[in-house]
């Protein structure tokens, strides 16, 4: 398989220098190197490709997440994702984000009492005057007010068909308040079906997505941000603060970014 993927991204994009990404999955995924300014357009033109390479494109960042990300792939922990991998989980993304509200509520109660109520409402506010919708990705640049590009990123080529299967192969999440790979998986498939949304990049906490069919109406958009909420509270806790900030940054836009603390 590395020959003929190597075939193709060398006739197609002038490629060379893949290489392989120890695992123990049954499919080896591979990586190349670029320049983090080049990392997005590289992204695009390996994901034209992906349904023929069979290979689904993900920026990875430098070699410090990359170390993070596909350290579990050599480890016995990730065996077990094999079998998840081509099978379709008997759980349903509503009723996986019922029982994610559930305990997002009984955290409440068992967080502030009799103020639980009240603590809720803080996670709403006003539709802001001014939206601050994210506009660049931020895996590939380094961190810091000036967020220059960084000098080298890894991409990672991961051998599924869809992208929301790439948390199962890389056996990301269930640390903390970072949904398990089902629950990556299921809310992912989702917003692919509902918004075309798909996976651009991955590092050790971060995930970034690239929504074809944003929300268009206010509606529309003030429930997906509590469902990206439910998925993800860290950018709202720590990030806008409302579930209409959140809504307001979504309206419209193309690139989606969920952090865990």
């Amino acid at each position: 398989m590395q020959e003929k993927l190597a075939t193709l991204l060398r006739d197609r994009l002038g490629i060379s220098g893949l290489a392989a990404i120890p695992n123990r999955h049954d499919r080896e995924g591979y990586s190349l190197v670029c320049k983090g300014a080049d990392a997005v357009e590289l992204w695009k033109k390996l994901r034209a490709l992906a349904d023929e390479s069979g290979y689904w494109p993900v920026i990875l960042g430098n070699d410090k997440e990359v170390g993070r990300m596909l350290g579990v792939l050599d480890s016995e922990d990730s065996t077990s994702m094999n079998k998840f991998l081509y099978q379709v989980p008997t759980e349903t993304a509503d009723g996986w984000l019922r029982e994610r509200r559930e305990a997002n509520l009984q955290g409440f109660k068992d967080g502030y009492g009799d103020g639980w109520r009240e603590a809720q409402a803080e996670l709403h506010g006003e539709w802001p005057a001014t939206p601050d919708p994210l506009t660049s990705f931020t895996i590939p640049l380094e961190h810091g007010r000036q967020r220059l590009p960084m000098p080298k990123v890894t991409i990672g080529l991961f051998p599924v068909k869809d992208g929301w299967q790439v948390p199962a192969y890389l056996n990301f999440g269930g640390w903390n308040e970072c949904p398990d790979p089902v629950g990556h998986f299921l809310m992912m498939r989702k917003w692919h079906e509902k918004y075309g949304a798909e996976l651009v990049g991955m590092n050790g906490d971060v995930i970034e997505m690239f929504v074809p069919r944003p929300p268009d109406s206010r509606e529309e958009a003030l429930v997906l941000a509590e469902e990206q909420y439910l998925y993800c509270e860290d950018i709202v806790v720590q990030g806008t603060q409302t579930i209409e900030s959140l809504a307001a940054g979504l309206l419209g836009n193309h690139i989606w970014f969920f952090w865990w603390d």
